[in-house]
């Protein structure tokens, strides 16, 4: 498993539940479980870190300006941690404007590990900025 993955681990997931992603995450024909249960289950996260985005169509801007006030730079990239049904992308470095025009609305997640910040996007429309400071 990859560092970014580690760290949004160890971060993002409540503790009880962490040694369970690493072993869904670590085993080649479970990691798609574990990305499911990833991105369909936030009772698994510490939502206590997790800020929820309202609906609005202005949805790319928003989360772009929340992720800039966290430390996010322009024109960075971040982690691509899971884009349901898209795995190619999982564990690329895609920058946040080109990721959220392309998979905001998706099972999705983008994790800028330098600032420990992020965006996610769940089956049932939720969409949330998430930050260790939060």
């Amino acid at each position: 498993m990859n560092e970014p993955l580690k760290k949004f681990i160890a971060t993002f997931v409540q503790r009880e539940k962490q040694d369970r992603y690493w072993l869904l995450l670590d085993n080649a024909k479970r990691r798609s479980d574990g990305l499911w249960n990833l991105l369909h289950d936030t009772r698994h996260l510490d939502m206590t870190k997790f800020t929820r985005m309202p609906d609005t169509v202005d949805l790319e801007v928003l989360v772009a300006k929340r992720l800039k006030e966290l430390g996010v730079k322009e024109k960075e990239s971040g982690y691509v941690l899971a884009v349901w049904g898209e795995g190619e992308l999982d564990g690329q470095m895609v920058e946040l404007s080109t990721f959220l025009e392309k998979h905001g609305d998706d099972d999705s997640a983008i994790f800028f590990p330098r600032v420990n910040a992020g965006y996610y996007s769940n089956h049932e429309c939720e969409r949330y900025v998430f930050s260790a400071g939060n």
